[in-house]
């Protein structure tokens, strides 16, 4: 029963660390993502670009934003039915890229999002538009290492475990790894 005890009281203590911990984690990566997004549309609004969109000329485009931007893993503009991103179905354009794509396909502003492959990526999509026109969907992608860099230095306090993840996978852990099953669990 003390053993009961003084872990309880361990954890009560632990647990406005984590959480602080946790929120401040997800300002940093919600700041670097609006940061990439940012420089996402504005990469997009560029005179430059624009014109060669308007001209058909998508490669050209490609290359000047590939150029001033060259961390970027992916980039490219597909039409704005989106046929060329839908060529070879679903499973082989990727469904968390084909999610991000109609996201952008249908709204106003760019979406980011965790895209799946070879390695985990931000996929950021939108439609460049001349006034109601759209010219194309502009699709790009960064690794997202770069991203969630401030996860890894987290030093959890304690015997803490936490973890980043999306719906689908698991991206980084940290702490004591005996704790996991505690997490999935909600306990």
């Amino acid at each position: 029963i003390l053993w009961q005890g003084w872990n309880a009281m361990q954890q009560d203590e632990l647990a406005p660390r984590l959480q602080s911990l946790r929120e401040s984690l997800g300002v940093q990566i919600g700041e670097q993502i609006r940061a990439q997004r940012g420089r996402f549309d504005a990469a997009m609004a560029d005179t430059y670009v624009r014109a060669d969109l308007a001209a058909g000329a998508m490669e050209d485009a490609a290359k000047r934003v590939k150029e001033a931007w060259p961390e970027l893993s992916t980039l490219e503009f597909l039409d704005p039915g989106l046929g060329a991103a839908y060529a070879g179905g679903p499973s082989a354009a990727g469904f968390s890229r084909l999610a991000v794509l109609n996201a952008a396909q249908q709204g106003t502003a760019t979406v980011a999002d965790v895209v799946g492959g070879a390695a985990d990526q931000l996929g950021m999509a939108t439609a460049v538009r001349d006034g109601e026109k759209v010219l194309a969907i502009a699709y790009g992608s960064l690794p997202l290492a770069g991203i969630i860099q401030s996860f890894p230095m987290a030093s959890v306090p304690g015997r803490g475990y936490m973890e980043l993840r999306t719906s689908q996978r698991n991206l980084f852990e940290t702490g004591d790894p005996g704790l996991k099953p505690q997490v999935m669990s909600g306990s």
